[in-house]
């Protein structure tokens, strides 16, 4: 007999945060740059993360195409990634590295798997320093052995943009750099990092100086840096035969790429090796540079199309052409050339050219011309790639002429300095609880949810500014709903001082280092005393959520101490940290942070002790050791107060906001017994393991234990039971490109067991990419829940829980997205707890929610 339906409490509260969490955090990327270079057959990849994570493996050990990294998530990283699970990222310069795209999913509340996929078969190794926020990635392109591990299955669609080739059997008649992309990116030289432009050794540069030598600001570890770059190059192999003169000079030189705005500073900024570093800002003319400084699309005898086919792509190419879609026409006759044998190569490597030249890319589409003279020299249609060639060269001839006559000061006022970019969103999110069949459906959220990411970049002689905002509004489409709701994650401006070393980052932002325990407004300072440390100082007023103001009677200031490898492979940053609310103190900490690396072994460790509560609140070690190249072990225990204990704890439970309230009724030495009594003891550990399988194949297994103390009753507020000892034991089963390239399938099984209950978690999640621009996301999950309730009867609770999720890339700048999930419900009752609500015994409920949006970036 069917049950009665009821819309349960938990469910319409699990339905309200989904929604307001997204609303919240969404915005929050989980990757924030991914910086790629090159040394010889060595690749590095610069990971910048959007928050903590600390990384914990990969796999497999030894040479594929597919690895998996495993990361566990900072504090800081749970907050602010609620709302985003899943983030898919094509790095600029990527095929220096035959990289393909790297993908972030977030598997669980606390741990995230990278995945990194690449063309060829390499061996990737990973580190991380006692930065939280970056990951290092170094690959190898050619490692033994590569040449015996098959691809995997190529994708099934027909028509799609070009993936790079990196095979030997590249068309002898192309003399030009691999590309993946129709943007003119080039390869140029990264040549050594300073702090300051004044510690460039010019006397070593005069011998490039026919060369285009320039400076490019970057910033790691919250320190600004300038690089010195030397270019440009049409190929890879004119980049290497240049680095092996600059090897003497340079040691630590590395090839990387540099896109089309990047090589637009370089002209219109070059670094004069003969001026005097005060001048260095004039405008100057860029050096000459060789009439083929810009490379196009590699093309590769590799017969995959047949007649017809290469027929059908070259009439998409030639309307794609026609009504100006020239991306999408460069495409085309790219994967023609790549493809085909047939007879249309010849039309395909003219049209080829003048598509690069209608997209903006003279320097690419004159490579094309003339590799299409080197390829058909005779016929009619030499002639008149001969006369498209001279035309095209008179234009360049005429534009740097131009340049040339333009007064140094009338070219510098057409450089800006100030450079806007960001991205800005709009998602529909609703939540409905479905009722019995006579009564109306429960919808729990209808909204629009509004987001920008905002930055402003200024680059100055001394000093550099970086504006950043994270905003998004909440617009409740329902006449009873929560209300609207502003929500600032984080809004500050960032100032540097290359002359002194030092850097302030103004407004709200988050910091989980230091004893800085969040979200606050206010100002952090970072002074570099020595080459190996810097001292920090902060001030703040803490925030809980993006939807609140700051308090100025809840404050906070601390400094700490950064020691950069102090030992060999032991980075440490000792901290003191004094917080105070409504007069009264709130917190007197202090402690350590150390990270050692050496080899495959790899322990972080952390003590944050209060000194007027005499409380450890919070000690953590934890490690992982790549056993060999299939096999890594990793662990870590927590112990500690939980919450943190600060005398603000008092007010749990309490019918008043804040300290000063309670003080006209307690003492401060009443009120911090009263937070003692808030706080409870926590401790969590887990150990695991990480396997390689087989190349495309990973099991990751681990058991986790987590128990939380009883509070004390006092100040009218009852005592909160403990937890008790829980455990959990999870196994994951994760296989990659199996039905085609870049795709992922995840089997798990998960067991929960406490005092009062155990349960069985079943899950299925695929990710599947079809073509560049869709990709699918099914998933679901069964839990079966037996728990035992006061008089020993025992209540069996089905969920299930569906979930699609849809990515579709439009154009280069935009995505849509959709999202529609659910939860069915089934709890069958014992006989003494059957209600008149549920007469034959079974609750059912149900529900479900979803999401519509887009994103563009500008």
């Amino acid at each position: 007999m069917r049950g009665a339906r009821k819309a349960t409490y938990p469910i319409a509260v699990c339905t309200i945060l989904a929604g307001l969490l997204t609303a919240e955090l969404a915005i929050a990327q989980a990757i924030e740059r991914i910086r790629i270079s090159r040394s010889g057959n060595e690749a590095t990849a610069e990971i910048e993360l959007g928050c903590d994570m600390r990384y914990t493996g990969h796999s497999p050990q030894a040479v594929a195409f597919d690895f998996h990294v495993r990361l566990e998530l900072g504090y800081d990283c749970q907050l602010a990634l609620r709302g985003a699970v899943n983030y898919l990222s094509r790095p600029l310069g990527r095929q220096m590295a035959r990289l393909g795209e790297v993908e972030f999913d977030k598997v669980a509340a606390n741990e995230a798997v990278l995945s990194l996929r690449f063309e060829q078969p390499v061996v990737l190794t990973v580190s991380q320093t006692a930065n939280r926020y970056m990951l290092t990635a170094v690959v190898d392109t050619l490692p033994p052995g590569a040449a015996a591990v098959s691809p995997p299955p190529a994708p099934t669609v027909q028509v799609q943009p070009p993936q790079p080739d990196t095979r030997s059997n590249a068309d002898p008649a192309r003399r030009v750099a691999p590309r993946t992309d129709p943007a003119p990116d080039l390869f140029v030289v990264r040549l050594a990092a300073f702090r300051s432009i004044d510690d460039i050794d010019r006397s070593a540069l005069q011998p490039f100086r026919t060369r285009s030598i320039y400076t490019r600001e970057f910033e790691v570890g919250g320190r600004d840096w300038v690089e010195l770059r030397l270019g440009f190059f049409a190929t890879e192999e004119e980049a290497h035969a240049e680095l092996a003169r600059l090897e003497p000079g340079f040691p630590g030189a590395w090839i990387t790429v540099a896109p089309l705005d990047e090589q637009l500073h370089a002209r219109r900024n070059p670094f004069d090796p003969d001026a005097p570093a005060e001048r260095e800002t004039e405008e100057k003319l860029p050096p000459a540079t060789t009439a083929a400084t810009v490379a196009a699309t590699m093309t590769t005898r590799s017969p995959g199309l047949d007649t017809e086919a290469t027929a059908e792509l070259m009439t998409a190419a030639r309307a794609a052409l026609v009504r100006d879609d020239v991306a999408e026409s460069i495409a085309l006759y790219t994967r023609v050339l790549q493809e085909s044998t047939s007879g249309h190569r010849r039309e395909a490597r003219e049209y080829l050219g003048v598509a690069r030249q209608r997209n903006g890319q003279p320097a690419h589409a004159r490579s094309e011309f003339e590799a299409y003279l080197t390829e058909f020299p005779d016929g009619d249609g030499a002639r008149r790639v001969r006369q498209r060639l001279a035309a095209l060269m008179a234009t360049e001839e005429a534009a740097v002429a131009e340049k040339a006559a333009t007064p140094a000061p009338q070219r510098a006022a057409q450089s800006p300095r100030w450079e806007v970019f960001g991205s800005a969103s709009q998602h529909y999110l609703r939540g409905v609880n479905l009722s019995r069949e006579d009564e109306a459906d429960l919808v729990m959220q209808s909204a629009l949810l509004s987001q920008a990411n905002l930055a402003l970049v200024h680059r100055g002689d001394r000093f550099d500014l970086l504006g950043r905002a994270n905003l998004g509004f909440l617009y409740d489409l329902q006449s009873d709903g929560p209300g609207n709701q502003a929500l600032v994650s984080f809004a500050y401006i960032d100032m540097s001082d290359k002359t002194l070393g030092l850097d302030a980052r103004v407004g709200r932002q988050t910091q989980h280092k230091g004893g800085i325990l969040g979200r606050f407004d206010g100002a952090h300072l970072s002074y570099g005393l020595l080459q190996d440390v810097n001292v920090n100082v902060s001030a703040g007023f803490p925030v809980d959520s993006p939807r609140f103001l700051a308090s100025t009677d809840h404050y906070f200031y601390g400094a700490s101490v950064e020691l950069v490898d102090i030992l060999n492979g032991v980075d440490l940053n000792v901290f003191t940290n004094v917080q105070d609310i409504d007069g009264i103190a709130d917190r007197r900490a202090f402690g350590a942070e150390a990270q050692y690396h050496v080899g495959d072994l790899n322990i972080v460790g952390l003590l944050d002790y209060d000194a007027s509560y005499r409380v450890l609140n919070n000690g953590l070690i934890a490690g992982n050791w790549r056993v060999n190249d299939r096999l890594t072990l990793h662990g870590r225990y927590q112990g500690g107060a939980g919450p943190y204990l600060t005398t603000r704890n008092a007010i749990i439970g309490q019918p008043v906001n804040t300290i000063e309230a309670l003080l006209d009724i307690y003492t401060e030495g009443q009120l911090r017994r009263l937070a003692r009594n808030r706080t409870a003891e926590r401790r969590s550990g887990s150990a695991g393991v990480l396997a390689a399988v087989s190349q495309r194949v990973q099991l990751n297994a681990d058991v986790t234990f987590y128990q939380l103390g009883s509070t004390v009753a006092s100040g009218g507020v009852d005592a909160v039971p403990g937890t008790g000892p829980r455990y959990s034991y999870n196994a994951r089963l994760l296989a990659s490109s199996l039905i085609k390239g870049g795709d992922s399938v995840q089997l798990g099984f998960r067991h929960d067991q406490s005092d009062a209950f155990d349960a069985n978690t079943v899950s299925v999640d695929a990710r599947l990419p079809f073509g560049e621009r869709l990709r699918v996301n099914p998933r679901i999950a069964v839990t079966l829940r037996n728990r035992i309730e006061a008089g020993g009867e025992q209540t069996d609770h089905w969920i299930a829980q569906p979930m699609l999720r849809l990515f579709y890339t439009w154009r280069r700048n935009s995505r849509v997205e959709f999202e529609v999930g659910g939860q069915w419900s089934n709890q069958e009752l014992p006989d003494a707890l059957v209600s008149p609500l549920a007469p034959d015994g079974t609750i059912e409920s149900s529900s479900y929610y979803l999401q519509l949006g887009y994103w563009i970036d500008f």
